[in-house]
């Protein structure tokens, strides 16, 4: 189990969250194109889920960071200590095996990226062993010499990086579908428009 007593986990996500409700509206948009382009499809099935518990594990572990010590300082400990740690091991699993997924889909689906392939490449194995043994049943000498969970080579920093540069990617495709649709809505709105005045005009005998 993590201890986050001594190692403070910080994925450094804070610029995954909407204050201006950008990704509000381009939700529209992925909802649109989400049956159709392979890209949309990976980002609103896979990338988005990953991206909300790596969220919520991030605030999950920041605020722990900040209650352990208090609790220490009074000379006790938190009644749910323990169980919070536990929790958010678990849930960092499964947000560690969600974004293996992504990096997966990436790969299968032929996408690339400079910035997003050089870190797929550096972290996938590792990545691939935490997806593995939460997702398949691994003998116990295989379970316990993994080692994923190191924090001292900055993985999670990395992890975060990888996150970051996975929006940045699924937001210019999303913004380049939605110039798109725009252009189109325009296109037929003229076109609507010149048939309304062609009604209009006298019919010639």
């Amino acid at each position: 189990m993590i201890t986050y007593r001594t190692c403070l986990f910080d994925m450094r996500l804070d610029d995954l969250w909407d204050p201006d409700q950008r990704w509000a509206l381009l939700s529209d948009t992925a909802s649109k194109h989400s049956q159709s382009d392979p890209v949309v499809f990976l980002y609103e099935y896979y990338f988005r889920p990953a991206r909300l518990l790596a969220i919520h594990v991030d605030e999950s572990a920041r605020a722990q960071q900040q209650e352990v010590p208090e609790h220490r300082f009074r000379g006790r400990d938190k009644p749910s200590d323990g169980v919070t740690c536990e929790r958010t091991d678990i849930e960092l699993a499964l947000c560690l095996s969600a974004i293996f997924v992504v990096c997966d889909g990436f790969r299968k689906r032929g996408l690339q990226d400079t910035e997003i392939d050089a870190m797929i490449r550096r972290d996938f194995s590792r990545l691939r062993k935490v997806w593995d043994r939460k997702s398949h049943f691994v003998p116990l000498e295989v379970f316990t010499t993994t080692g994923v969970w190191g924090l001292s080579d900055g993985f999670y920093e990395r992890i975060g990086a990888l996150l970051r540069a996975f929006n940045r990617y699924f937001e210019r495709h999303l913004e380049a579908l939605e110039a798109e649709d725009a252009e189109q809505d325009r296109r037929f709105m003229q076109s609507w428009g010149e048939r309304i005045q062609e009604g209009k005009r006298p019919t010639s005998l």
